[in-house]
């Protein structure tokens, strides 16, 4: 923003470091090495950033369009699975996934829904942690 605003002292060449327990800020200067050359990024160039990659997420309109690529898993509690009108779709509470995922198939692309699409959220993260060998779909905006 500096160098398109022509605002300010540019920092290349430097690092500033910010203390927030003493509130003390260094800058520390530093040279280019010649020797390393940049030509291309990595694939998952992001996620080695630490940016989280984007989550997709379908509709239960694209869902229907496409019922056949996907099981379906049902995240909620055994409350609510019993207050809303049955989905056919596999079972397990998002606190028995990360013990359960085993039960999970693995022939399709998996679509994980809950109330809201919040929890599916959390169950896909925590499907990718154990390695699930499919895509990971969370159905936007859940059951409602």
């Amino acid at each position: 923003l500096k160098i398109v605003c022509c605002i300010g002292e540019v920092l290349s060449g430097k690092l500033v470091t910010f203390h927030a327990l003493s509130l003390k800020q260094g800058v520390y200067n530093f040279k280019r090495n010649p020797s390393i050359s940049i030509k291309s990024l990595e694939d998952d160039y992001l996620s080695l950033c630490g940016v989280p990659k984007a989550m997709e997420e379908i509709s239960f309109q694209e869902y229907l369009a496409q019922p056949l690529n996907f099981n379906l898993l049902d995240v909620r509690t055994e409350t609510e699975r019993s207050e809303s009108a049955y989905i056919r779709s596999i079972h397990i509470p998002l606190n028995e996934l990360a013990h359960r995922c085993q039960e999970l198939p693995i022939n399709k692309n998996l679509l994980v829904f809950c109330k809201s699409g919040v929890r599916s959220k959390l169950a896909i993260e925590i499907l990718e942690k154990q390695g699930f060998a499919k895509q990971l779909v969370n159905l936007k905006g859940g059951y409602n």
